[in-house]
């Protein structure tokens, strides 16, 4: 039997925990492998299985730093978690996921600290077939800065099908109901507004209701000051078959990114990708779901050339539906779209495959010699003796108001990063107890 161990401790609501549970869900079917998942106790991925999964949960506590897994096993994590390594049984195989476009400006970080070439480490990688994408968008930001040309090995995002008939009718006749699925944080709240200033513009005797369905830290930044033909109605989050309902009832269009937009492809509404940046920025351009290709479901509005995307604007994409009224045939096309393309069964092919494939051990990394050296890191702690940190932080978090204006203050806080970064490597603190020492100094 082959041990399978998923690494990603995650308390949030998010994209990854839906995808890594499926693929944990959809591989404990098969009898030849054992299913592992390193999490928080309070982890959100806890919430997504049921016992009957048959996939065993690893308790992960930062404080600890790592989780010790004494089994041979292929393990498999983000590629900017290396820091955050867990110990293994040295004998195991490592697989990547790379599946967002910061993967390796995080990964870089994260080198300094460990003091290892990240060019070295990926072309290791690369030759080990150790890495996989979750789409062509994500591949191609990752061989732009790299320099290396990555196979396109996708483990795509998993979307359950729904047993549902796509809605013909409109939501109300003389009203245009679109929704924006997906958590309000720093990373897509651009991206929100982008949707909303292009509703504004768009010229229309009906009245738009723009249903912003999802939370977060974010959620003050999205634009209200609107036209009074505009309603923005928060909705707050809404999961599983509460989301389905709410979507078939209240929602003719989606807009979103991700795992967001296929659950609208999964219940037969109209799917539009949106753009991304992570700062305001004016895109009049989205893709419909089955017209994209490499699986890809969200990317950068910079991206779209050298992508070769398929866009549409924002009217064009309301009018399909309000004007040609084809709601339903565009439906269908993304329910049959995400059936054939982020089915289980398929994508757990492709992870089998993958993990057969990658010839990367734990031993061939050459970052930490032995299990010994790395029991001895993890009792570091970051003392009160390192003043300099502290006055470092204290001084800057009150200069910029605990980061309220932290888009205006980015180069200020870059300079921090440096400061603090030199200071590390001089003393040889490792980065999970510079996020400790922040949370003791607030």
């Amino acid at each position: 039997m082959k041990n399978i161990c998923i690494f990603f401790p995650d308390k949030r609501i998010g994209g990854g925990p839906y995808w890594l549970t499926a693929l944990a869900r959809e591989l404990a079917k098969d009898n030849n492998y054992k299913i592992y998942y390193i999490d928080y106790k309070q982890g959100f991925a806890r919430t997504l299985i049921k016992p009957e999964d048959n996939v065993t949960f690893i308790d992960y506590d930062a404080k600890q730093r790592y989780c010790l897994f004494e089994e041979e096993c292929t393990l498999f994590m983000p590629i900017y978690d290396l820091h955050r390594l867990p110990i293994i049984n040295t004998k195991s195989k490592i697989l990547f996921f790379n599946w967002h476009n910061f993967c390796l400006p995080a990964l870089k970080n994260s080198s300094k600290f460990l003091r290892y070439d990240m060019n070295y480490f990926l072309t290791e990688v690369f030759s080990h077939n150790a890495q996989v994408f979750l789409d062509g968008a994500h591949r191609n930001k990752c061989n732009d800065i790299s320099g290396i040309n990555f196979k396109p090995d996708y483990i795509p995002l998993i979307m359950d099908m729904k047993n549902v008939e796509p809605v013909k009718g409109l939501i109300n006749d003389n009203e245009i109901n679109i929704a924006i699925l997906g958590r309000i944080v720093r990373d897509k709240i651009h991206s929100i507004n982008n949707v909303i200033n292009q509703a504004i513009k768009y010229k229309t005797d009906k009245k738009i209701i723009i249903h912003i369905i999802g939370d977060g830290d974010r959620k003050k930044d999205v634009k209200t000051s609107v036209p009074g033909n505009i309603e923005i109605r928060f909705c707050g989050v809404i999961k599983d078959k509460e989301l389905d309902e709410y979507l078939l009832k209240n929602v003719d269009i989606l807009f979103a990114m991700g795992n967001s937009v296929l659950n609208g492809a999964s219940v037969g509404i109209p799917s539009y990708i949106i753009p991304s940046a992570e700062y305001e920025f004016n895109c009049d351009k989205f893709v419909f779901l089955p017209e994209t290709t490499d699986y890809i479901a969200g990317f950068y509005y910079n991206q779209i050339k050298e992508l070769n995307l398929n866009v549409v604007d924002f009217e064009t994409a309301i009018n399909n539906v309000y004007a040609n009224n084809n709601k339903y045939e565009l439906g269908k096309k993304c329910y049959d779209y995400i059936n054939q393309n982020f089915n289980a069964a398929k994508v757990c092919e492709k992870f089998k495959e993958a993990l057969d494939n990658t010839t990367l051990y734990y031993t061939t990394i050459g970052l930490i010699k032995s299990v010994q050296d790395v029991k001895k890191i993890t009792k570091r702690k970051l003392s009160f003796k390192y003043k300099i940190l502290d006055k470092i932080w204290r001084y800057h978090k009150k200069r910029i108001g605990n980061f309220k204006n932290i888009e205006s203050e980015r180069p200020l806080l870059y300079s921090i990063l440096n400061k603090i970064e030199n200071y590390l490597l001089e003393k040889n603190v490792i980065m999970e107890d510079l996020v400790d020492g922040f949370k003791d100094t607030k």
